[in-house]
């Protein structure tokens, strides 16, 4: 929920946008725009790898109206693959994501190339099943070698993967000098420590994925 801006786009607080619900302005539902010049809502494309970049919704043949709050958008956003094509194996029938540009975080879903969805189990899938570790391993029945499927999944961008444990590791090695700034070795040598709120590369890093609104 938002304040209109009298302007025909806003700037959502969220990204990469995976999908937007409803857009609804002063209580009213706004359509989306289907030829992309009538009246209607637009979203902003977005970028396929990370960090990408905050999406604009757009407003055809009309604005959005200054006010409170006046402004409801229903949105999906996270890192996400979605419908990655791929093919059951047919000697071992699984499939491990590719997961391009970070780790496996979450499944949201397989189907069948033709839009039929498949069913998750925990274990041992029969036909029109799938199985899924927390590695992003999928595991289907032999009766689907040779399937098409589309996958579904989240994942952790790299960046923030590597900063997680960069700031783990930062923190394990503090608590064997906590507080200390420096260290005298024998009178020979000094060891002088950085005592800092977050690591260098860690901020350096998360700098790219910090949000900025311009509405």
């Amino acid at each position: 929920m938002t304040g209109g801006n009298g302007r025909n786009r806003i700037q959502l607080r969220n990204w990469p946008v995976i999908a937007v619900t409803s857009v609804t302005v002063d209580g009213q539902a706004i359509p989306p725009s289907t030829d992309g010049r009538g009246f209607g809502w637009l979203l902003e494309p977005g970028d396929d790898e990370p960090p990408g970049a905050m999406q604009m919704l757009m407003l055809r043949n009309g604005v959005f109206p200054r006010g409170w709050q006046n402004i409801v958008v229903a949105y999906r956003a996270g890192y996400q693959i979605s419908n990655e094509a791929r093919a059951v194996p047919g000697a071992t029938p699984r499939i491990v994501a590719a997961q391009p540009y970070g780790p496996f975080a979450e499944d949201c879903g397989v189907a069948y190339a033709n839009g039929v969805a498949l069913t998750r189990v925990a274990a041992n899938p029969a036909a029109g099943q799938y199985a899924v570790n927390g590695f992003g391993d999928y595991l289907f029945s032999a009766d689907d070698a040779g399937a098409q499927v589309v996958l579904t999944y989240g994942y952790v961008p790299h960046d923030l993967a590597s900063c997680a444990l960069e700031w783990a590791a930062d923190r394990y090695r503090y608590r064997d000098r906590i507080g200390m700034a420096s260290k005298s070795l024998g009178g020979q040598e000094t060891a002088a420590f950085r005592i800092t709120a977050m690591p260098d590369y860690v901020q350096q890093s998360l700098r790219s994925f910090g949000r900025i609104i311009c509405n």
